[in-house]
C-alpha cells in the first residue's frame, strides 16, 4: 500500500525501528517528523509496532516493508476477529462466520469504514484501535460474566492499548467505562 496516509505511517514505522527504539526509548522527540509534537503523542507507538514486528524480531533481516506489509494484514485481521467473536456471542457460530467474512469482503466507501477507508486512505490506526477496543468490549463482559483479576487485567490491558494505538478510541472508551455502571450491564452482572 502506497496511497494516502500509508507513506507518512511507514516512513513513522521506519523512524520508530531506526531511530527511537535503538535509542531506547518507544517514543520521544526527534528532529526527523512531527512538527512540534514528540513522536508518539499524535499517534501512539503500538500501531508501528505492529508494521515493524517482522523487522524487529528478525534484526533487520525482514526488509521493513516486508514487515509494514505483514503488519498490514494483522491490521485487518484483528478487527475482523472481533466482530466475529462478538457475532459468535450474539448469535452463534453461524453468525460468527457471516461477520467476519462481510467485514473482509466489505469495500467500504469515503469515511464510511470498509477497505476503502481503512487501507486505500491508509487510516488503518484507527480500525486496529477500533478492534482491539471491541476485543476489550468483550472482556468487560467476560469481567461481568465472573469477576476475577485476570479477567480485569486483560480488560484494562486491551482498553489501554487500544488508547495507545489511536487518539481517536478516548471516545470510545470513555463511553465503555459509562457502559460500566449502566443498568444493562449491572442487570447482566447480576442474572
Amino acid at each position: 500500500p502506497v496511497s494516502q496516509d500509508h507513506i507518512n505511517h511507514y516512513f513513522s514505522t521506519h523512524i520508530l525501528v531506526n531511530d527511537i527504539i535503538p535509542s531506547g526509548r518507544f517514543f520521544g522527540w526527534t528532529d526527523r517528523i512531527g512538527t512540534g509534537y514528540p513522536f508518539g503523542d499524535l499517534y501512539g507507538t503500538t500501531c508501528y509496532l505492529f508494521t515493524g514486528l517482522l523487522h524487529l524480531i528478525s534484526f533487520g533481516l525482514i526488509e521493513l516493508d516486508v514487515s509494514y506489509a505483514f503488519g498490514i494484514v494483522l491490521v485487518w485481521l484483528i478487527p475482523a476477529l472481533a466482530v466475529t467473536a462478538w457475532a459468535c456471542r450474539l448469535g452463534g457460530p453461524m453468525s460468527a462466520v457471516a461477520a467476519g467474512m462481510l467485514f473482509v469482503l466489505d469495500m467500504g466507501a469515503d469515511r464510511e469504514g470498509g477497505w476503502v477507508y481503512a487501507m486505500f486512505h491508509g487510516v488503518w490506526p484507527q480500525q486496529l484501535g477500533a478492534g482491539i477496543w471491541l476485543f476489550s468490549l468483550l472482556s468487560l463482559f467476560r469481567l461481568a460474566e465472573k469477576m476475577t483479576t485476570r479477567r480485569l487485567s486483560v480488560a484494562v490491558i486491551l482498553m489501554g492499548l487500544s488508547l495507545w494505538v489511536h487518539p481517536m478510541n478516548t471516545v470510545v472508551l470513555a463511553l465503555s467505562g459509562l457502559l460500566l455502571f449502566s443498568p444493562f450491564f449491572i442487570t447482566y452482572r447480576t442474572t
